[in-house]
């Protein structure tokens, strides 16, 4: 909610990040809004342990108790260190009008064995969530 678009600064103040505790969020809309799909913002930096989601989840429905999956995405996962960059991960659905959304986002719970942090839980970060 504060349009600040994050940088390759990890550390810039613009990230939320989550590291053995994924994301786990829900949003309240005050009418019934008719949406289509959701995208996650998000920092990859192999080498500071900041890895792409295992998954990431939406959901929505009229009110918490009543959600129903809309869509669910896999990010590939990296096979080496390589230079930070800023992705999105775009989960389309059919259109579904909710006054409810609650999204997920799974770190990595062991970094692989080629990582020089090994076996220890990774990090996901977002600066926004767009939802259209």
């Amino acid at each position: 909610i504060d349009a600040d678009k994050g940088d390759l600064g990890f550390g810039s103040g613009k990230w939320l990040g989550f590291h053995k505790n994924g994301l786990s969020a829900i949003l309240y809309y005050r009418k019934p809004v008719t949406i289509h799909n959701l995208t996650f913002s998000s920092l990859t930096d192999i080498g500071a342990f900041i890895f792409p989601p295992t998954r990431l989840e939406v959901w929505g429905g009229p009110d918490q108790h009543h959600l129903r999956q809309l869509g669910t995405l896999t990010p590939v996962q990296p096979d080496k260190i390589t230079p930070g960059y800023l992705t999105d991960y775009r989960i389309d659905f059919p259109a579904v009008t909710v006054r409810c959304l609650k999204v997920v986002a799974d770190p990595v719970k062991k970094l692989p064995d080629w990582h020089p942090g090994k076996g220890q839980p990774g990090w996901i970060f977002f600066d926004e969530l767009l939802v259209n």
